[in-house]
């Protein structure tokens, strides 16, 4: 069969055509594809400029701070060795401080000591005494023993004898010496009181007195010793001094080993010589500065 020449030739017009059509249909979506890559390229390149900004951004930023944290150390380090200074100066203060109101409140107390007008004399004991032991009482070279429990009599209490006259009243009281005396001076003025241990100065006496865990001491305003008592050991008490009897109408001088008494009515100056030759003692100081409980 015989093909006709045009119709090869249509039909191969057609082809070229869908071909070339197909082509640039192709080609079309390559170049849409294209766009598309460059577009995404470019979005992706603007986003990877930010996120570099950005990292470059928080790379300062933390530059920043680690250079804030290392300026902060050794701020803090600082201020700790400021601190620990500090601290030590206060320590140094406080004890400074400490040693200086110890001092104030000793000072203080002594001063109001040195100006009370009452309290109580305790004597020291490492254990009460006890019934069947033995006290022994001294004054004026007079001794008297007695065992513990004659003195618990409350009611007369028994005295101190001296050259056969009940010169201070003593008792015991749980197993310690309780004794009361009224001290006046060469004149006859009241000094002070002593009533079982707790003593009450005239508030208008010029008189001074002194004690500590172991005595008891008044001075008149002469100077002389108007009572002293003190706990030799446990069971030995000594007392000195002198006693106006107004019952009597004698004054009993008693120092050291003598005992003596003179009628009140006695010159003063024969008064005077007979309490000094005495040799009264005094256990206390009285000058200068914070003298309470301060022996000879």
């Amino acid at each position: 069969m015989k093909v006709d020449a045009s119709l090869i030739i249509l039909f191969i017009t057609i082809a070229s055509a869908i071909a070339a059509y197909w082509s640039n249909v192709e080609g079309n979506k390559q170049l849409d594809r294209m766009e598309q890559y460059d577009s995404l390229n470019n979005k992706l390149n603007g986003e990877v400029m930010q996120l570099s900004t950005l990292n470059n951004m928080i790379a300062n930023r933390i530059d920043t701070i680690v250079s804030e944290n290392n300026s902060l150390t050794q701020q803090n380090i600082a201020l700790t060795n400021k601190t620990n200074v500090l601290v030590e100066q206060v320590e140094k203060l406080t004890a400074a401080s400490n040693a200086l109101i110890k001092n104030v409140d000793i000072r203080t107390e002594k001063t109001t000591a040195e100006n009370v007008v009452t309290g109580e004399i305790n004597l020291e004991y490492e254990r009460p005494l006890e019934d069947n032991e033995k006290l022994t009482i001294r004054a004026g070279g007079f001794k008297s023993t007695n065992f513990v429990g004659k003195y618990k009599e409350k009611d007369p209490p028994q005295h101190i004898i001296i050259d056969n006259k009940d010169i201070i009243p003593l008792k015991i009281v749980d197993g310690k010496i309780k004794f009361s005396v009224t001290v006046y001076d060469l004149s006859g003025n009241l000094l002070a009181e002593v009533k079982e241990n707790v003593w009450r100065r005239n508030p208008n006496s010029t008189c001074k007195f002194n004690y500590d865990s172991r005595g008891f001491e008044i001075i008149d305003n002469r100077g002389f010793t108007a009572l002293s008592v003190n706990l030799d050991s446990r069971t030995q008490v000594s007392i000195e001094g002198y006693f106006f009897d107004r019952k009597s109408g004698f004054f009993y001088i008693y120092g050291g080993n003598s005992f003596q008494n003179l009628p009140i009515t006695s010159p003063i100056k024969e008064i005077f010589g007979t309490i000094e030759r005495a040799h009264i003692r005094t256990l206390f100081e009285y000058s200068g500065k914070n003298w309470i409980g301060k022996r000879k």
